[in-house]
């Protein structure tokens, strides 16, 4: 494992139980033992990703931001959650929680929804960052909430999925695992899909509130995002594996295999495969014929989730650095350094990719952006 894993990030063999209280040193070391002097940011391939704006918190960004309505919303490690002008980046909110916030927000109508280490769901004013409700749950919580209809999905390190409605903020049914619930669930032919942290997928009917299928887990499992495309789920493995699972019935096959783990959820644009491991590399796979396209090697191991927008894949690595890469051939189009690793999974809007960094801040970076993939 990487020197310095956020808290849901961990070695296979290492009890789950153990998560919160390494995960409290590892973010602790990564501020002061792995970043090093204040960062330098620089850009090359001018018109390829440029600095529009920065904005520091007084933690790690793990989280990765989600962009609504004029406004950037991201967790810290500083326990707080920050509304940001997508314009400007000047500050339009924040609110406290009481644990680190590596859960990425999720934004639907005028409401935000990001849980926190905490143990806490919280539910927040898209507009002013005020209280509309926050749920307990009986563990800390990394994984990012998906909202479907009037419930909001969400995992905990005490084992479950919890199901909360939106607009009250009570719980509506929950769903037991083997081990933190640490993945972000996804909603795919009628099922939520989520991980129980080294054991099963599970596939709950989200009209029984009862497991239509579970697939087994082979080894560790390290993903923290499902990605969902046409009624298929892919997801990463600990072995480097990457698997394409069809949510009606939790048949899989194996699509790509790379040299490390695959923590990085995968990107679907045109019938590739786009995702990267903790080989280094950002990989690009043909899913009608499985053969590599490319690979692109860069400094450091891939946590970080690819977006995509017209011809070019947006990646983060572990070497403090952001590359854009045309989705044909891997050719370089452009990188960006940031002062930390770049854990989080970048997001685009209105011509700008935003990602947060090890060094605490959120950057929004220009991009020649038309359309990006739903998702990205």
């Amino acid at each position: 494992m990487p020197p310095g894993a956020p808290p849901f990030v961990r070695a296979a063999g290492t009890p789950w139980r153990r998560l919160v209280m390494i995960g409290l040193v590892a973010t602790a070391a990564i501020a002061s033992a792995m970043l090093g002097p204040s960062p330098r940011a620089r850009a090359t391939a001018a018109d390829a990703l440029t600095l529009r704006w920065r904005f520091q918190t007084k933690g790690s960004v793990f989280s990765s931001p989600a962009v609504a309505g004029g406004l950037v919303y991201v967790g810290s490690d500083d326990g707080r959650v920050y509304a940001l002008r997508a314009g400007s980046g000047a500050l339009a909110w924040q609110f406290a929680t009481r644990g680190p916030v590596v859960s990425s927000p999720a934004v639907a109508g005028d409401r935000v929804f990001v849980g926190s280490r905490d143990a806490r769901l919280y539910a927040l004013d898209a507009h002013t960052g005020a209280l509309v409700w926050s749920f307990e749950t009986g563990g800390a919580i990394a994984s990012s909430p998906s909202v479907w209809q009037d419930q909001v999905f969400v995992g905990s390190d005490d084992e479950y999925l919890y199901a909360v409605e939106t607009k009250s903020g009570r719980q509506a049914w929950r769903a037991p695992a083997r081990g933190a619930v640490t993945s972000s669930p996804a909603v795919e032919q009628g099922v939520v899909l989520f991980f129980g942290l080294f054991d099963h997928l599970y596939a709950v009917d989200l009209t029984s509130h009862r497991v239509r299928w579970k697939l087994r887990a082979e080894g560790a499992t390290y993903s923290l995002k499902l990605r969902t495309e046409a009624g298929m789920v892919y997801m990463g493995m600990a072995d480097g594996s990457v698997f394409a699972v069809d949510a009606a019935t939790g048949t899989s096959r194996q699509v790509a295999h790379a040299d490390g783990n695959v923590t990085s959820r995968p990107a679907v644009r045109g019938g590739t495969l786009f995702f990267g491991s903790w080989d280094k590399h950002l990989y690009a796979v043909g899913l009608a014929d499985l053969r590599v396209r490319w690979r692109v090697r860069t400094g450091g191991p891939i946590y970080s989730s690819p977006a995509i927008c017209d011809d070019v894949v947006y990646a983060g690595s572990w070497d403090k650095r952001v590359y854009a890469l045309s989705i044909d051939t891997g050719a370089q189009a452009g990188v960006f350094e940031t002062g930390g690793p770049v854990l989080s999974s970048p997001a685009i809007g209105d011509g700008a990719l935003y990602v947060g960094s090890g060094d605490g801040s959120l950057y929004a970076l220009a991009i020649p952006c038309r359309a990006p993939v739903e998702g990205s």
